[in-house]
């Protein structure tokens, strides 16, 4: 029988070079959908998202199953308002990446918005497996507890969130809003104040604060507080008067 030599020289050099080609074109690709990616990250930072979610998309026909794509695409729609849209895009991001805490918060806050909260505090928890010292999970799992009627519960996560972050303003409006829904008026104050220390032109806590210092019979501060929100921002007062009318008493 003839002996015939398959790994001739001739042929590991072909299979070398082919090598070498496919995996410079493989390469090639990935710096294209990367480039797509960043150009898109770069137009979401200018507020640009209906552009850069164009862009998300020609990253994603080069490869669809880049995850930080799907979650870029989901935040511009989340940005949009477009949360429905949004939600479909991290799915598909966790069906290739379920170990990105971002994708289930930002999946769960998208949910709170969207009013279905109990389905946003098992994204939360999911992003609190992975990372126990996630202070924006737990600030926002206890702003979907609030929603929920689930005050005490909130309290807790509230607390970790701020022992993680005692600079996080949204905690301490979260705080001051279960505070307040349990009576403790004056300790809810407290806590918008916190919250209007670090950020003066938050929203959220103006109106908390008008609400305690209104149950208080405190009505001109109240007055005075109501005002100073709807200077800042009229749409923002409308926004999170929707959101906590639902727990309102």
């Amino acid at each position: 029988m003839t002996d015939i030599k398959i790994w001739s020289g001739e042929f590991l050099i072909l299979l070398s070079i082919t090598a070498v080609i496919l995996i410079g074109s493989q390469d090639a690709r990935a710096q294209d959908a990367a480039g797509w990616l960043n150009r898109g990250a770069d137009l979401s930072d200018s507020g640009k998202y209906e552009e850069a979610i164009k862009c998300y998309d020609k990253a994603l026909e080069i490869n669809p199953r880049y995850d930080m794509a799907w979650y870029n695409k989901g935040v511009a729609l989340q940005n949009l308002g477009r949360y429905e849209e949004a939600i479909k895009c991290y799915d598909k991001a966790l069906t290739i990446n379920s170990k990105h805490p971002d994708l289930w918060t930002n999946k769960g806050w998208v949910l709170s918005r969207l009013g279905r909260d109990q389905e946003a505090v098992e994204c939360f928890d999911k992003a609190l497996e992975i990372n126990p010292r996630y202070g924006m999970a737990w600030s926002n799992k206890g702003w979907s507890l609030n929603k929920l009627g689930k005050y005490q519960e909130a309290l807790k996560c509230l607390d970790k969130a701020l022992k993680i972050n005692p600079n996080d303003e949204q905690s301490w409006f979260c705080k001051g809003w279960a505070l307040g829904e349990l009576d403790s008026y004056q300790e809810a104050i407290e806590c918008f104040d916190r919250s209007l220390e670090i950020d003066p032109r938050y929203v959220p806590p103006w109106c908390g604060k008008a609400a305690a210092l209104e149950a208080l019979g405190r009505s001109q501060e109240s007055l005075e507080c109501f005002e100073r929100a709807i200077e800042i921002d009229p749409l923002a007062v409308l926004a999170t008067l929707e959101e906590v009318a639902p727990q309102g008493k």
